[in-house]
């Protein structure tokens, strides 16, 4: 950080006025979905935007896709998805299914068609790993906040890869990333182990921080994810980091989807547990 902003002071020290022009960029569109284990399909379609354009929620109701034909298969299941508010997850309109549901060991297709486009993807529901333990341990300069720490027994074959989330019941209205992001066991295969939950997001934008407060209920969720899906969601944390910078490399940007859309379907092998902190 400290070096950035040196970077930054000397490059508005020796340049008075510095004009960047971004490539010209076809109009893509932009897929996002994912199924969870017991839970039904939801998917968010829209269309792409030229860099440094200045968005406000009008417009991005505008680049919200609501004529597409979303459709998600499983063996010889198939469920065209409704577009509905599902103010659960977004403010804007999303793509929700109420049939079919996801299963350990299954695999979901995903079709998106627009116009004369057909955009698709396929991800498998792997098995869940619950996790071994949950704390909460208090901060020593204010006993009230802290950090739930999360024990996972992680199975001897390598390659599991995991995405986690938390809820503060009555205080989100959904399921929040922690700081770690994605995370794969190529330094802890077959072996427990153990860190702090650091809530992350914008609810951390309040005194709390990302500290977990004593007399809250919080659910953890933890998620198994695919080797592609975890490949998927890394490169796009990693895209969002360096993108905030007009001088950063731009490295080719990742997807799922086959047919030439951006984005991706994943499926979440996930467990739920209620962590009650006194």
């Amino acid at each position: 950080m400290i070096g950035a902003c040196l970077l930054f002071a000397t490059l508005q020290a020796c340049v008075s006025d510095l004009e960047i022009k971004a490539p010209a960029t076809d109009e893509r569109y932009i897929i996002e979905g994912w199924i969870e284990r017991g839970g039904f399909a939801h998917v968010m379609v829209s269309r792409s935007l030229p860099y440094n354009t200045t968005v406000g929620t009008a417009d991005l109701f505008d680049l919200l896709v609501q004529d597409a034909q979303v459709t998600v298969k499983c063996e010889n299941q198939e469920e065209q998805l409704l577009l509905v508010q599902d103010t659960m997850y977004t403010i804007l309109p999303i793509y929700r299914g109420y049939q079919i549901r996801g299963e350990t060991g299954k695999a979901y297709t995903l079709e998106v068609k627009i116009a004369d486009r057909v955009y698709t993807a396929t991800d498998t529901l792997l098995n869940p790993i619950p996790p071994d333990s949950l704390w909460f341990s208090a901060e020593a300069l204010n006993d009230s906040l802290g950090y739930i720490h999360i024990r996972l027994k992680d199975p001897p074959s390598i390659g599991n890869y995991y995405r986690i989330f938390t809820k503060r019941l009555g205080i989100d209205i959904d399921y929040n990333g922690i700081s770690v992001g994605v995370l794969d066991d190529h330094l802890f295969n077959g072996s427990t182990f153990s860190f702090p939950l650091i809530r992350s997001g914008p609810s951390t934008k309040t005194k709390d921080k990302h500290f977990f407060r004593k007399g809250q209920r919080v659910v953890v969720k933890t998620a198994v994810i695919t080797s592609r899906y975890f490949y998927f969601l890394s490169k796009v944390s990693n895209e969002m980091g360096e993108t905030m910078s007009p001088l950063s490399f731009q490295a080719p940007t990742v997807t799922l989807m086959s047919g030439g859309a951006l984005g991706g379907w994943g499926c979440y092998a996930t467990v739920n547990d209620t962590l009650e902190i006194k």
